[in-house]
């Protein structure tokens, strides 16, 4: 898995965002081989919007209802729409293993957050 970003003073930072709180993108950006595509950024984007929360939240460490809310509605699109590893979703939402992902989908499923799924 993906390895977290150190910024100074040993601060532990988002591999995606890079502490900027929104998606941080360049060529050479390589994550175990999985290119972080439009569709990924566009369902992360969404959710966020529609909690009214930034990016940087839902790929963030925040345990506030409604963030978590929106990074498992995220996990649970990213799962269902683009039929995606869990692992995959981890990484796209901060660095998560994949047993979390797996974890929060059930959660959101079982508390009827994503009424598609």
């Amino acid at each position: 898995m993906a390895q977290s970003a150190r910024a100074h003073g040993g601060v532990e930072t988002c591999p995606l965002c890079r502490g900027a709180g929104e998606f941080q993108t360049t060529d050479e950006m390589d994550l175990i081989g999985i290119e972080i595509t439009p569709l990924v950024i566009a369902i992360i984007k969404e959710e966020a919007l529609n909690a009214g929360i930034k990016v940087g939240d839902i790929i963030g460490t925040s345990h506030v209802h409604r963030v978590t809310k929106a990074r498992f509605r995220a996990a649970i699109r990213m799962r269902d729409e683009l039929d995606m590893t869990f692992k995959a979703i981890g990484i796209y939402l901060g660095n998560r293993d994949h047993s979390t992902i797996m974890n929060e989908i059930q959660q959101a499923r079982s508390r009827g957050w994503y009424e598609n799924g």
